[in-house]
């Protein structure tokens, strides 16, 4: 039996671990459980992870966490967008053992991460319902974006931000 789970942790915007360790790390599988994965402890939180993981040829990617609009994820989401965190999405496989006759449990455990993708963290926003459904759930989103504005897939350039250059122009026109 194979399964999925994302695990997250924010990083700083230099790239660096943020301090204590492992508080703003989170695995989305392992209900109510502390994991380590690669010598890192990871609290579990309900969030997914949707948008274009790891694409080939540098292109400029989007994605988004989502998770329950709580405390935890407004504070967590806010942050990571006021301090400009990167976070880096884990794609990891899960194995499961065939559950015993009596108690019907299966145990997982991590395998390997299938993906590893780093990812700015560039807005978040609020909404009612899950995109796509009328549930009535109260969803917090945060907008990821490449942390690369690729040229072509050999030519990576950082992307530039106002607050790094100041002005940036709306369009490619030019004018003389």
């Amino acid at each position: 039996m194979l399964a999925v789970a994302y695990y997250i942790e924010f990083l700083a915007p230099d790239g660096q671990r943020l301090t204590p360790t492992g508080v703003r790390n989170y695995q989305n599988f392992f209900i109510a459980e502390t994991r380590t994965w690669q010598s890192t402890p990871y609290l579990y939180a309900p969030f997914v992870v949707s948008g274009d993981l790891s694409t080939e040829g540098g292109t400029n990617g989007e994605a988004e966490i989502l998770a329950p609009a709580n405390m935890l994820s407004g504070a967590v989401f806010w942050e990571a967008t006021y301090d400009r965190f990167l976070v880096r999405v884990e794609t990891i496989l899960l194995a499961g053992t065939a559950p015993a006759a009596a108690d019907g449990v299966v145990t997982w455990t991590e395998q390997a991460a299938v993906a590893c993708d780093v990812w700015c963290c560039d807005g978040m926003s609020y909404t009612d319902d899950i995109p796509g459904e009328e549930s009535g759930l109260a969803t917090m989103i945060l907008r990821l974006t490449s942390p690369f504005n690729a040229v072509s897939g050999t030519a990576p350039t950082r992307r530039l931000r106002d607050d790094q250059v100041g002005a940036l122009p709306a369009t490619g026109g030019i004018a003389i």
